[in-house]
């Protein structure tokens, strides 16, 4: 919990190289806009989004854990792009104290 919770810090700071020390090589980022595996792709995707407009996210519940230290999931609400409302369910997957995998599909 405490490798998303540093991430998800310093994705809002824009600290990329940061939050690639918090993911494995070949993690695996999926949301309803795109999908990355490796750390470059990863890298290059996190420079592009954060050139946009970052969502907004809000209304967000609790972290329930799926897998004690392995696997956490939680519901939000997203804004994108100003006028674009959905509800999005979070899901980190955790191997060795790194971001292995992160989905984000529509709830």
């Amino acid at each position: 919990m405490d490798t998303i919770n540093a991430f998800q810090k310093l994705r809002k700071s824009k600290d990329i190289n940061g939050m690639l020390e918090l993911v494995t090589d070949d993690v695996t980022f999926t949301t309803p806009q795109w999908e990355t595996k490796g750390k470059s792709a990863l890298k290059k995707q996190m420079k592009k989004e954060m050139a946009d407009a970052e969502p907004e996210m809000y209304d967000q519940s609790p972290w329930e854990e799926l897998k004690p230290g392995k696997k956490y999931t939680r519901t939000m609400k997203v804004k994108f792009l100003l006028i674009i409302n959905m509800k999005v369910r979070q899901t980190f997957s955790i191997r060795d104290g790194k971001i292995k995998r992160m989905v984000a599909k529509k709830a």
